[in-house]
């Protein structure tokens, strides 16, 4: 895996994967090395700022994002901004959707444990997906867009014990999108 390195006096190291430096083991490759835009701490850059230190840091248009909006929207990050500020960058897109449970989060604040958002199949969530598609059409993209089933009102997680209802999920985001 890749890991990033910070300094200080605010330099950043190459990412590296393995001991090779991720420029020098992908220069001339036709290979894009995509990063899931996940704030769980799992991945090396969940938001705007932590790209930005990235993208400085890897020095290589080889790396680029999976940009999921879902992840962005419940963090409260304008998700079309960020797509149209990094369109260079987006090299696949996961369309799914997000639900935010206002009262509860009004209650127990953003960082509660009571679960105040959940994942949603496109078009059952808060996300614009007008606006983003738009967005994409503006920019030209031309890449895939995924809907990433994680509606567990649609049976997400055990597509084989209902695949009706997994389907159904599927054809909603499609119908919006």
């Amino acid at each position: 895996g890749a890991e990033f390195y910070r300094s200080e006096g605010g330099t950043h190291e190459r990412p590296r994967i393995g001991h090779f430096p991720a420029d020098e083991l992908l220069a001339g490759q036709r290979v894009l090395v995509v990063d899931e835009v996940w704030e769980t701490g799992e991945t090396m850059a969940e938001g705007p700022q932590a790209w930005d230190l990235l993208f400085d840091a890897a020095g290589t248009e080889t790396l680029g994002l999976e940009f999921d909006p879902s992840h962005l929207y419940w963090q409260g990050i304008d998700h079309v901004a960020a797509l149209r500020k990094y369109k260079d960058r987006v090299y696949h897109v996961h369309a799914k959707d997000t639900e935010i449970f206002h009262e509860k989060r009004n209650h127990i604040g953003i960082y509660g444990t009571e679960g105040w958002w959940t994942y949603r199949i496109p078009g059952l969530g808060e996300i614009d997906w007008r606006a983003f598609i738009n967005e994409l059409h503006t920019m030209e993209y031309r890449g895939g867009v995924c809907i990433e089933h994680e509606d567990d009102r649609f049976a997400a997680w055990k597509p084989d014990k209902n695949p009706a209802a997994f389907e159904r999920g599927l054809r909603i985001g499609l119908a919006t999108l």
